[in-house]
């Protein structure tokens, strides 16, 4: 009987605490959105720092296929996720990074600094698991006019607040010359136990190859995974709600429990003849 109470318990438990989608049922907020924009140049001329602290022109970087992702470095959600993801499919792909394509970072963070860009890059490139040119993924960080200009070409739409950032998480494909060729899905993997991200390699060599050769994907809806730092309040009400029902429920079997264990009456013995 025991058992089975704490079983039902565990159960009420797990119930009671629901999974958070990063993509949000309510909707995307207010300014916050990926707009795919196949065919658009992102600017060239904006400038960077690479995680060295020197300074790079993007136009340098799309001398060959790029991919091109957008975090913040002192995310705790899903940035270290999707990073994590890429380079995992990365050390997977049968391409040689440097000369078949390139990688970007660009943090979406004004206040982000090269010593930040640094760290994080030492921690993706040792996830890759393989030996890696550190020329061949930069991890860069921009004033606000060359992160707003970089983003709004590549379609990507973001607010900050209390110094953390409502965003879609994307990489971007692009040819070279600049031109934005595709969008890589990101998605949760739902069939490990644990929280990441994963990518294809095979989708990611077949992008890599046409926006090589220049074909452009043509434009289409992108299910978008997002980055919230926090629950917004419909998403927190919710919870709330359903705390409030999982207390109820742990009230009413432990209620049952004690008059199962204590108060019931046990039928009695059989008489000894």
């Amino acid at each position: 009987m025991k058992k089975s109470l704490v079983a039902v318990l565990v159960a009420i438990l797990a119930l009671s605490s629901p999974a958070r989608d990063a993509r949000g049922a309510a909707g995307e907020p207010d300014g916050v959105g990926l707009e795919g924009k196949p065919g658009t140049f992102l600017p060239l001329d904006a400038t960077f720092r690479d995680d060295t602290g020197a300074l790079v022109r993007f136009g340098d970087l799309v001398d060959r296929p790029l991919l091109v992702s957008f975090v913040y470095f002192s995310c705790s959600r899903q940035c270290p996720l999707v990073l994590g993801g890429l380079a995992e499919a990365l050390g997977r792909l049968p391409l040689r990074p440097g000369e078949d394509y390139a990688v970007a970072t660009v943090s979406i963070d004004e206040d982000d600094t090269p010593a930040a860009a640094a760290a994080a890059k030492r921690n993706y490139l040792e996830a890759i698991g393989r030996p890696f040119p550190a020329s061949a993924w930069k991890f860069l960080t921009g004033d606000r006019e060359a992160i707003r200009r970089i983003t709004a070409a590549a379609g990507l739409r973001f607010q900050q607040h209390d110094g953390h950032f409502f965003h879609p998480e994307t990489v971007v494909v692009v040819a070279p010359g600049g031109a934005v060729a595709d969008y890589l899905p990101v998605e949760a993997d739902r069939n490990n136990t644990r929280a990441r991200i994963a990518f294809q390699p095979a989708l990611i060599q077949l992008a890599l190859a046409d926006a090589r050769s220049g074909r452009i994907a043509p434009p289409r809806p992108l299910q978008t995974l997002y980055c919230f730092p926090h629950e917004r309040e419909p998403e927190r009400a919710f919870y709330r709600i359903l705390k409030v029902f999982g207390v109820v429920n742990l009230l009413g079997i432990a209620a049952v429990a004690v008059y199962l264990v204590f108060v019931k009456p046990r039928p009695a013995g059989k008489a000894q003849g």
